[in-house]
């Protein structure tokens, strides 16, 4: 039975594992490679459903698609967070983008007529033709 503390040691380093791209199997090599020097066998290294229960318990998820979602988050702040800060720093290109992006800017300013204008502008027009 694993304690509290080895749970989550599994699940960071799970999480971390994952975050790196490695698969579960591989997951499950590294934690067996870990345990080497407590005399571990490889079929006492937890299965996938019991690391991803350990995951979910850990992150407070409802599921692994669900962690998937929140880590995804974290990636997005992270991004965004480095995309300032490159544009704050003088990355001409990086400011452009940020202001387009994240303060809604564009190249390309329209003039968004008036409702009421546009109600004139149909009067007007089939006045015109009853001319």
């Amino acid at each position: 039975m694993i304690g509290e503390e080895g749970r989550a040691q599994i699940a960071m380093l799970t999480d971390m594992l994952l975050q790196l791209g490695a698969t579960w199997p591989d997951v499950r090599i590294e934690l067996f490679r870990l345990m080497q020097g407590k005399d571990a066998k490889y079929n006492e290294v937890p299965q996938q459903s019991t690391l991803e229960s350990i995951i979910c318990d850990h992150f407070e998820c409802v599921n692994l698609t669900d962690y998937r979602e929140k880590r995804k988050d974290s990636l997005k702040i992270q991004l965004k967070r480095k995309a300032v800060t490159m544009a704050l720093g003088g990355h001409a290109t990086m400011l452009i983008f940020c202001l387009k992006n994240l303060c809604g800017w564009s190249d390309n300013v329209q003039v968004v007529p008036d409702k009421e204008d546009a109600k004139n502008q149909i009067r007007l027009a089939y006045d015109d033709k009853a001319l």
